[in-house]
Formats: structure tokens, C-alpha cells, sequence
């Protein structure tokens, strides 16, 4: 994903991981675990004209944008359904 556009746009709905999780239990699955998480990376926030604009225009740090890049990620979770 090359553009902050791009990452606003999968960040509609968004959920935290709490709730994530909950709701692969609670639709039947069990050994329910994160794999892997990744973040967006900061580099192409710092390059990207959107995002130095949204920076600009509420007046956030470096420091502040790089730790809103760090808030959301990507999850892979393994689960095993028990078949009925």
C-alpha cells in the first residue's frame, strides 16, 4: 500500500484487536492466536502529500505520527473450527 488515502480506506470499520478476537470465539472458533502483525509503515506516511497535509493541518509531531502509525495493524490469526 503506497498511499495514506489507500490506508484510510482499509481503516473504515475497523475494529480493535479485542474485539477481533472476540468474535472469531464467538463464532465457534477455539485455539484462536495472533501470528503475525504488521504496521503501516511510517516511511510512506512521512512521503505521502495527504499525510503531511492531515500532519500540517492538526499540527502533529513526528513523534505523534509516527506513534498513530504504530496504532493499527494488520493481523494473521490462526483458528481451528471444531466441526459440528
Amino acid at each position: 500500500m503506497n498511499s495514506v488515502a489507500a490506508y484510510v480506506g482499509c481503516l473504515a470499520g475497523a475494529i480493535t484487536k479485542e474485539e477481533y478476537l472476540k468474535a472469531i470465539r464467538e463464532a465457534g472458533f477455539r485455539e484462536t492466536r495472533v501470528v503475525g502483525e504488521s504496521t503501516f509503515p511510517v516511511e510512506l506516511m512521512a512521503n505521502d502529500p495527504t499525510a503531511r497535509e492531515i500532519a500540517k493541518n492538526f499540527q502533529l509531531s513526528q513523534e505523534k505520527v509516527n506513534d498513530l502509525a504504530s496504532a493499527v495493524a494488520s493481523m494473521k490469526v490462526f483458528a481451528v473450527k471444531p466441526r459440528a
